[in-house]
């Protein structure tokens, strides 16, 4: 699709005429940053992206955590005619944005499922008549053919797509609808399209701009280099033992601020805020396994200063703005480089000297190979769950259980972790169908009673009449902890039936008022749809392709650990910002000695070179044979390399290990048997 991007006004003005308007736009941007905004100059990039948008540019924004993406797209609009829309998943960071743009007095306003239908043709209504210059929206908004058709009669001025990595299906983060936001255009016509996101690397950044129709868009890779924030990665070889030490000498070295610790799983985050509490430390912690109403809490206690340091899954952070994070540590290893760099950017905001502190052991590799294996099941794992069910359902094609996970892992020798994904695949691929048999709704209430009645009283009569209903039939420990909601109690003491009920209760929910769950341990029905091996195997290749993608970003985190090169230009090289000429002397490598640099740098060649010559020879090699052939004759290392070297058998032995660590070659008897490259291994081979 091609959009006009041509600035017609240029063509009839004298280079005069345009530095005197370039000058004008200038004043415009100082006055709005400086008395809408309240900042006296703008971050590094954020002017140079602010004046490609105004020119009418598609503009794809590349910028870390806590750049000022946010600002690129407010300032243009505030100065544009019509109103920009605003495409984004995070609801509540949404809310907060519209709420401080209300407060700087211009026109905002958020559509989003817990917006009532009378409050959307309110808003509508507004920006018919230029009262609104942003509008937020989710990106499953789009899909509302009314909503596109009053869209279409609203004077645009561009499309700003937050978290623009969402598009991508190589981004870290895929969602299939924000695959849908292009097909506005067919509906509103051609605007000039802004997509934002922290975390992209080339190929996403190209995807990015493929699949939001960009039309010769300009390319922004900006504010990565960080200058306030220290990287370091420190090894931890004893495993949790050595990790526990030097977590609490971090805390205890940390004078002032606040400390974010991130775990990779919600276990490791009970199991740090234990450890923690056992020495006198006080924190908090936060995960997607406490009730919203906790989490809430928790987060307004972290971002007001009452609670110093927070422990948390990668579910905390998302919209948090908080200035005096002086400490993120990576408890374990991330598995992207993206969700690494967006989790430390938290650090540091408000340019005071931070640090990124990661803790890096071999658990932290089995744990992220495990997790690439589970997101990303096999064509085998995929026709065994599947011809299990089959299996199950018999003639009738039809199978009702209360824990069909139970029944599989019972029949089969496969993992209990991988089944839910690999039957959401089937359902989702058309496959199966699952169907709730009954209907038992679990509910706890997440506000206090002062705050239900004042959400009570903003309701139309029908919702009134369902929360109301709702109250009136839970116990007083609903508001501690789920209980079942009596659904026939409702139907017939109140007539609402049992779908309104379920629209109603999405409503609640999303208003942070409730949080429920349906159907908890209640039979479910699956049906056999199609027994079509073929489509099984196109499913399994498309895993097949996402697993090497996640092999790929694995690698490259465990790269980032390892390596001895400035661990800051191994960052802005990933990402594609070039805007560095030297080592940064403040992270973990800059900071080693060079006798230690040069061993490491030694083994990570020598890794390299025993790769290739396992390959080389069909596998074929045991452990000692490479370590003989090493250490004695430069002939192999010429034949792959074009070097010669001869190492010693210490650091051959070294390099194996490290082979074995990260998981790159594998053997039945470690020692007795050939050396194999794993799956992960001929990934790691076709890409150095």
């Amino acid at each position: 699709m091609l959009k006009k991007k041509v600035n017609f006004v240029a063509y009839y003005l004298t280079n005069f005429e345009i530095l005197y308007l370039k000058k004008d736009l200038q004043k415009d941007l100082q006055k709005v940053l400086k008395e809408t905004f309240g900042y006296s100059a703008f971050r590094l990039g954020q002017e140079e992206i602010i004046t490609s948008i105004l020119e009418g540019n598609d503009t794809n924004v590349i910028m870390p955590t806590g750049g000022g993406k946010s600002l690129c797209y407010q300032v243009p609009a505030i100065l544009s005619e019509g109103c920009a829309i605003v495409v984004s998943p995070l609801i509540s960071l949404m809310q907060d944005q519209v709420n401080a743009l209300v407060q700087k007095g211009i026109g905002a306003a958020i559509i989003n499922s817990t917006i009532e239908f009378s409050q959307i043709n309110y808003i509508l209504d507004n920006l018919s008549v230029n009262r609104i210059k942003l509008l937020y929206i989710a990106p499953e908004r789009l899909k509302s053919h009314s909503f596109l058709k009053r869209l279409k009669e609203i004077d645009i001025s561009f499309i700003a797509v937050d978290e623009a990595h969402c598009v991508s299906e190589w981004g870290h983060d895929f969602r299939p609808s924000y695959r849908k936001i292009a097909d506005i255009f067919n509906i509103i016509g051609e605007k000039a399209v802004i997509a934002l996101t922290a975390t992209a690397t080339k190929e996403v950044a190209d995807d990015i701009e493929k699949s939001l129709y960009m039309d010769n868009p300009v390319r922004f890779v900006r504010g990565f280099d960080r200058k306030n924030l220290n990287l370091s990665v420190i090894k931890c070889e004893d495993g949790r033992k050595e990790k526990d030490q030097n977590l609490l000498n971090i805390v205890n070295s940390t004078k002032d601020g606040s400390i974010i610790i991130y775990c990779g799983s919600r276990k490791r985050v009970e199991e740090c805020r234990q450890f923690l509490n056992e020495n006198n430390i006080d924190s908090e912690h936060y995960h997607a396994g406490l009730t919203a109403i906790i989490r809430k809490n928790v987060q307004d206690r972290f971002i007001n200063g009452k609670t110093n340091i927070i422990i948390a899954t990668n579910a905390f952070g998302m919209g948090i703005d908080k200035s005096d994070v002086r400490k993120v540590i990576h408890y374990d290893m991330p598995i992207t480089m993206e969700a690494y760099y967006q989790e430390a950017g938290r650090a540091g905001r408000d340019g005071k000297q931070s640090d990124c502190i990661l803790l890096y052991s071999n658990k932290d590799l089995q744990l992220q190979h495990f997790f690439c294996k589970v997101k990303h099941p096999s064509y085998g794992d995929l026709k065994m769950v599947f011809q299990t069910i089959e299996e199950f359902a018999g003639n009738k094609n039809e199978y009702i259980t209360e824990n069909i996970v139970f029944d599989i892992v019972n029949s089969n020798n496969i993992k209990h972790y991988s089944i839910d994904k690999i039957i959401s695949l089937l359902d989702q691929e058309g496959l199966i169908q699952r169907r709730s048999l009954s209907s038992g709704i679990f509910i706890s209430l997440l506000e206090e009673k002062p705050r239900i009645r004042e959400y009570y009283n903003n309701l139309d009569a029908d919702r009134q009449e369902a929360l109301r209903a709702i109250m009136q039939s839970l116990p007083s420990n609903a508001f501690y902890e789920k209980t079942k909601l009596d659904l026939n109690k409702i139907r017939i003491d109140y007539g609402i039936s049992e779908k309104k009920l379920k629209v109603y209760l999405r409503d609640f929910a999303l208003s942070g008022i409730i949080e429920y769950k349906q159907n908890e341990l209640d039979n479910v029905l699956y049906s056999i749809k199609n027994s079509e091996m073929a489509l099984i195997r196109d499913i399994a290749k498309e895993q097949d392709a996402r697993r090497e993608n996640s092999y790929i970003k694995l690698y490259s985190m465990i790269q980032y650990c390892e390596t001895i090169e400035c661990k800051r230009n191994y960052i802005l090289d990933y990402f594609g910002d070039k805007e560095y000429s030297d080592r940064c002397d403040r992270c973990s490598s800059c900071k080693s000695n060079l006798h230690e640099q040069k061993d490491a740098e030694k083994v990570l060649v020598l890794e390299l070179l025993i790769l290739n010559y396992i390959s080389l020879n069909k596998q074929l090699l045991i452990w000692n044979n490479v370590v003989s052939n090493f250490s004695k004759s430069s002939k192999i290392n010429s034949m792959i390399s074009n070097k010669d070297a001869i190492y010693s058998k210490k650091m051959v032995n070294m390099a194996i290990t490290n082979l074995f660590r990260k998981m790159i070659v594998d053997s039945e008897e470690r020692f007795e048997t050939p050396l194999k490259l794993t799956e992960f291994g001929k990934i790691i081979l076709k890409i150095i």
